[in-house]
């Protein structure tokens, strides 16, 4: 930490020479761009505003599900992190079972991020609502989740660092985006990680409190689905025992209906504490699916 008292002492030695009203005067002037200096580096700036590269790919995408639609085409909207990612088939191989289940034809659009939290996706929203999807899933602990203080002092400062010195930390190129979005294989994964690392990492990554940033935002967007009439369906995406004993649990509002399956996925069908594998994904797949096909059309069996 900068000890201002050291550098004030330094700086009245070097600068003796000066009259005393115009030393007061410049050291008091220093001290405040100090002190304002980090009330905005930690208060203004201590919620970055979501990755420029993250909006501008996915409002590409979004964008697409208007396009070439005929006037039955369903679409579907998924929001979530790297576990809904893991969880789920491909957005074409969703919509090749959604269109046979349906009769009709069905564009699905999956946007996750990794450790995400509502906020991540607050830039989209606006195009979102506008699209008129459907129905749009949302993975159940965007509810509850927010950003640890940590990780908005870290995130702000990769975002300062983008912004004045042109790193690419916080703002990554359209491959990162790509893998981002669509990267399923369990080798990219630390599949070596204990749940108490898992914990320690979430810990510094997410909090469970009540009034964050995120949950005002989601709050505020099922408000507005609300008064358009878009239906919102929650999924809960199962993780390994290990972790159900050993994670803390987002504690869901109790006014919620929380989708979840009913067919228990075995430990085998993880690639590490909370992803699911190719056999992993092919069940809770299908069943949200079946899901998804009751909702829309509630006499299919």
């Amino acid at each position: 930490m900068i000890n201002l008292t050291s550098i004030i002492r330094q700086l009245k030695s070097s600068l003796s020479s000066a009259s005393p009203v115009s030393l007061d005067i410049w050291l008091y002037s220093l001290v405040f761009s100090l002190g304002f200096t980090y009330v905005f580096l930690t208060w203004i700036l201590d919620v970055a505003p979501p990755s420029s590269e993250f909006t501008e790919y996915n409002s590409s995408r979004l964008n697409r599900l208007n396009e070439g639609n005929t006037t039955d085409t369903i679409k579907i909207i998924m929001l979530g992190d790297s576990r809904l990612r893991y969880a789920t088939y491909t957005d074409r191989e969703m919509e090749e079972i959604l269109t046979v289940n349906l009769g009709v034809p069905v564009k699905v659009t999956r946007i996750v991020n990794n450790w995400a939290v509502f906020h991540d996706f607050s830039q989209l929203t606006t195009l979102l609502l506008s699209i008129s999807p459907d129905l749009i899933i949302i993975q159940a602990n965007l509810l509850s989740k927010g950003r640890a203080d940590i990780a908005n002092k870290f995130i702000s400062r990769e975002y300062l660092f983008w912004r004045y010195f042109k790193s690419n930390s916080w703002n990554p190129g359209d491959l990162d985006q790509v893998a981002l979005q669509h990267e399923m294989r369990c080798l990219v994964l630390n599949t070596n990680e204990t749940v108490e690392e898992r914990r320690q990492r979430g810990a510094r990554w997410l909090h469970f409190k009540e009034g964050s940033l995120s949950q005002n935002e989601i709050s505020e967007f099922l408000e507005n689905t609300t008064a358009r009439n878009i239906p919102v369906l929650f999924i809960s995406i199962p993780i390994t025992t290990a972790g159900k004993e050993g994670l803390p649990a987002p504690v869901h509002p109790p006014e919620k209906t929380i989708e979840e399956i009913a067919e228990p996925i075995d430990d085998l069908n993880f690639c590490d504490i909370v992803h699911m594998n190719e056999n992993g994904r092919a069940i809770y797949s299908n069943w949200l699916s079946t899901l998804i096909t009751q909702k829309l059309k509630p006499n299919s069996p």
